[in-house]
């Protein structure tokens, strides 16, 4: 499997749950919704992480734990920002923002990782950035983005993603999938909890029972867009296999028609033709 067909399923799989997940934070909240998720991730991997640590398929040295310590925080900063900014502002606004992660990590995995972006491949990733950002979003609602609900959010969840996407590129060439796996999942996975428990004083209401098995199916697709794109990023560089990743919104708005019966604008389906001819020249 190489990195485009990694970065076309990562693609679907985070589409699919960012469009599941906007139920959820809308009905919880940000922060219950963030604890309540790495609740239901913590329980289902460790049995799994214990078992690859006896198995001895687990290896790290002190300093890439430190590293993984420095992920954490990003991870956390962006992760309740994206939260935010779909609970408060428009989805079809913020999800384009929020996916401009692509352009950062590709910046800053040529600037510290030697990654090679030739000339081609920093327009297509540009005309692929602007066909996610056409058809996530309806012009005519960015027009005074400025003042935009959500927007800062946005931002600052795009920026903070871009550091953690980078960061994690470093760490797969020092560790093997299973730990890369664990330590950037599960861990990171109890670390939000914990921040997220201590936010809400780790008072929950019961929920229902159908509000926990979507957050069980939302926590199910995650996971295995972040095996599959940890699996990537060991065979792909960071700024082919990201940009790719980060069409999720074109996924979520795509749903978003089908089942809220939502219309497209003009450039929402020009930027639906633009994301096909960019995937298309990153496939020769």
């Amino acid at each position: 499997m190489d990195g485009l067909m990694i970065g076309i399923m990562v693609m679907f799989l985070w589409g699919i749950a960012d469009f599941l997940q906007t139920v959820t934070i809308r009905k919880l909240g940000s922060l219950k919704n963030m604890f309540l998720i790495n609740v239901i991730c913590t329980f289902f991997i460790f049995p799994i992480a214990l078992w690859l640590y006896f198995k001895g398929m687990l290896s790290f040295t002190y300093y890439d734990f430190i590293l993984v310590l420095i992920a954490s925080i990003f991870d956390i900063v962006a992760s309740y920002n994206f939260m935010r900014a779909f609970e408060i502002g428009e989805v079809a606004v913020v999800a384009p923002i929020t996916a401009s992660y692509a352009l950062i990590t590709a910046i800053l995995a040529a600037m510290f990782l030697g990654e090679v972006l030739s000339i081609a491949k920093v327009l297509v990733i540009l005309l692929i950035v602007i066909g996610v950002a056409l058809a996530s979003a309806d012009i005519r609602k960015m027009r005074h983005i400025r003042s935009v609900k959500g927007f800062k959010e946005a931002m600052i969840t795009a920026f903070s993603l871009g550091l953690l996407f980078t960061l994690m590129k470093f760490l797969s060439t020092r560790l093997n999938l299973a730990t890369m796996f664990i330590l950037t999942w599960f861990f990171l996975g109890i670390i939000l909890m914990v921040f997220s428990g201590i936010r809400l004083g780790w008072h929950i209401k019961r929920l229902e029972f159908g509000t926990l098995a979507l957050l069980a199916l939302i926590e199910l697709l995650f996971a295995s867009a972040w095996l599959l794109f940890s699996t990537g990023l060991s065979i792909s560089d960071a700024s082919f296999l990201v940009p790719i990743s980060s069409l999720y919104p074109a996924v979520t708005v795509m749903l978003a028609l089908i089942f809220f019966k939502e219309k497209l604008a003009k450039n929402q389906l020009i930027g639906i033709g633009i994301i096909i001819m960019g995937l298309f020249f990153l496939s020769i």
